[in-house]
């Protein structure tokens, strides 16, 4: 995924903040560029879909991507 695609998932999913736009964008990187295509990724599409606010969304992905790691171990 480029750069600039991460960019433009951040604007469509109305996460506007520096920082917010910075993790997501090391998180996007992370998985395929279109994977709200892919069941395997719905969870991530229904949070970033959520009316939560963009902290909560980030916060959210990020604890599910470490409990992920951990069981992964």
């Amino acid at each position: 995924m480029k750069i600039s695609h991460a960019f433009d998932l951040c604007r469509h999913y109305s996460i506007q903040s520096e920082a917010h736009i910075t993790e997501m964008s090391y998180i996007f990187i992370a998985f395929p560029p279109e994977f709200y295509f892919d069941d395997r990724y719905a969870w991530l599409d229904q949070v970033l879909r959520s009316q939560a606010s963009a902290e909560t969304r980030v916060r959210q992905i990020r604890a599910v991507l470490s409990q992920q790691e951990e069981t992964s171990r």
